[in-house]
């Protein structure tokens, strides 16, 4: 079986990340009200691991489609790193304000037949 991607494919949208980090999606667990997606982060030899949160309902709104959540969670994990913003116990939790910054980063362009 193939190495996982560093990265997703569409890391070239959005925050960028700093050199000196590699981001690996892992996978991911439901858990009551939410999806999690595990994402390690390695800088040097110092591996973190970390888990970005998608409430479910988010998904059954259609506010977020399901094939896009670990790119919904790297980009959220990236700009929070980037941001040098605090993240207890390894731990984000996707907000409104992330999908629709998502979204509005991501229009799909309808095909003209």
């Amino acid at each position: 079986m193939p190495a996982p991607s560093p990265r997703p494919p569409s890391s070239n949208r959005g925050t960028p990340l700093p050199a000196s980090l590699v981001v690996q999606y892992v996978g991911f667990q439901e858990a009551p009200g939410r999806r999690e997606y595990l994402l390690l982060v390695q800088e040097g030899d110092n591996v973190r691991t970390y888990t970005v949160s998608i409430p479910l309902e988010a998904f059954s709104r259609r506010r977020a489609l399901l094939q896009d959540g670990p790119d919904i969670s790297y980009q959220r994990l990236v700009r929070a790193l980037a941001d040098s913003e605090p993240i207890a116990a390894g731990r984000l939790a996707v907000t409104n304000a992330d999908l629709t910054t998502y979204r509005d980063a991501h229009v799909r362009v309808a095909s003209h037949r």
